[in-house]
């Protein structure tokens, strides 16, 4: 950290900054610290990117070079188009129904609810969810191979104990 505020003032000094400026909006005189550091940097860039913009002008007036053909990505000079729009497509509440399943709500649904109904309808979407969740775990459940561990507790207890033919131990599971 210490190091990071000397670097800091010393690149204030070296590109030129005006102490008097950050003294202004700082109302202090005490330097860099952790609490204006950013304030610093801000100050800093926007330096950089004065010192940046008169050296493009400065090269592209010697070399009869329109400016922006020369420099056109200056820092903080921005995108050179608009940003392209972007759509957002929100999910319709109507999506979790199941299409298969008749509603008959349409003419219910023109009346204000009440709070139990509302109450109601969200319970039965979330029993539908946990019913179509469960058929999913049921349906890879049946796929799935017994592990080793339920295919030897199985044995032993067909057994009645280990290799022995002792009941097993507390110690021995």
């Amino acid at each position: 950290s210490f190091m990071l505020k000397i670097g800091i003032d010393s690149l204030f000094k070296k590109i030129g900054c005006d102490r008097r400026q950050i003294d202004n909006l700082l109302q202090s005189h005490e330097g860099v610290t952790e609490d204006n550091m950013l304030r610093y940097l801000g100050i800093i860039e926007e330096r950089t990117n004065e010192l940046l913009t008169a050296q493009a002008t400065i090269n592209a007036k010697e070399q009869n070079i329109p400016l922006r053909e020369r420099a056109p990505n200056l820092i903080g000079d921005g995108p050179t188009g608009p940003a392209p729009h972007v759509q957002v497509h929100l999910p319709n509440t109507d999506d979790r129904r199941d299409p298969d399943e008749k509603d008959d709500r349409a003419e219910e649904e023109l009346k204000p609810l009440t709070r139990e109904e509302l109450k109601q309808r969200a319970l039965e979407q979330v029993k539908n969810l946990e019913r179509k969740a469960l058929q999913e775990q049921n349906k890879y459940a049946d796929l799935a191979p017994t592990t080793t561990r339920e295919k030897s507790s199985a044995s032993i207890s067909r057994t009645g104990g280990g290799e022995t033919g002792k009941p097993p131990t507390s110690r021995g599971r």
